[in-house]
């Protein structure tokens, strides 16, 4: 899924217009390396993110606990107690 596809499909869930949610992703991403939005009913997610920011390939989306339970490894070191804390492992 390319970038504008992920945007696009943010823009439809959100009720935001497809321009007004660029501005506010970019805006964003600025500050943050890795941006993901997450339907927990679904159980699904879609991210945005620098490409130099994991040394591993995550998929841009897909379900969220595969995201969480997968990649746990992927996080540097000074911040996978954060993770841990933030996106516990389902049980």
């Amino acid at each position: 899924m390319t970038y504008d596809e992920i945007m696009q499909k943010w823009s439809e869930q959100t009720e935001v217009s497809f321009t007004d949610f660029m501005h506010i992703a970019k805006a964003i991403a600025q500050v943050y390396p890795m941006i993901v939005v997450a339907n927990l009913s679904k159980n699904t997610y879609s991210m945005i993110r620098d490409e130099g920011f994991l040394c591993n390939e995550i998929n841009n989306s897909g379900c969220y606990d595969d995201l969480i339970d997968n990649n746990a490894e992927n996080i540097h070191s000074n911040y996978q107690d954060l993770f841990m804390n933030v996106f516990p492992e389902n049980n």
